[in-house]
């Protein structure tokens, strides 16, 4: 009787153990950001300024601003919501993500959290970039090189799409 009653109790522990291995939950994240994202191209997205002008003269500035920021730019967004950046084989800035509704927002560790647009089309991230302060903030100068004299130039809105391909 003994004999049964410690066989039967090896019995259930075995299968205590095999059926709680067999039910093991598995999470799978199934954010479609998730992988590694190259810098592809830039191009001059909704621009307003205090003249229709300038705010085609204004372009060719908006889309060198982004691929100053963004040319030779790699992310790497991993599953839950961790993510690195680099520049041409630099050290990474490590932060973390959430990508929903449209938007991307990251907080760099020990930073403040930072929302932009950003959607995945065709293989594509394309993220929108609000320009508008730099673009204020362009030197009479500078202005002049672009053809713009107008010395009372004004930017409303200058928002310059980035392009990364998924490797």
């Amino acid at each position: 009787m003994k004999k049964n009653f410690f066989i039967l109790i090896i019995a259930l522990l075995f299968q205590m153990i095999f059926y709680s291995c067999e039910r093991e939950e598995v999470i799978v994240d199934n954010n479609p950001i998730i992988g590694t994202w190259i810098y592809e191209s830039s191009e001059a997205g909704e621009i307003e300024t205090n003249s229709e002008k300038n705010s085609v003269l204004i372009k060719p500035y908006v889309v060198k601003r982004g691929e100053y920021w963004f040319k030779g730019l790699k992310y790497e967004f991993k599953p839950y919501g961790y993510f690195e950046s680099s520049r041409n084989g630099g050290s990474p800035l490590q932060a973390t993500y959430t990508f929903s509704n449209g938007t991307l927002s990251a907080t760099v560790i020990g930073g403040p959290t930072q929302s932009i647009k950003a959607k995945i089309n065709y293989g594509l991230l394309i993220m929108e970039h609000n320009v508008t302060n730099d673009c204020n903030e362009i030197k009479l100068s500078d202005l002049n090189e672009l053809g713009i004299e107008d010395i009372n130039f004004k930017t409303i809105k200058a928002i310059v799409i980035i392009k990364f391909r998924k490797q």
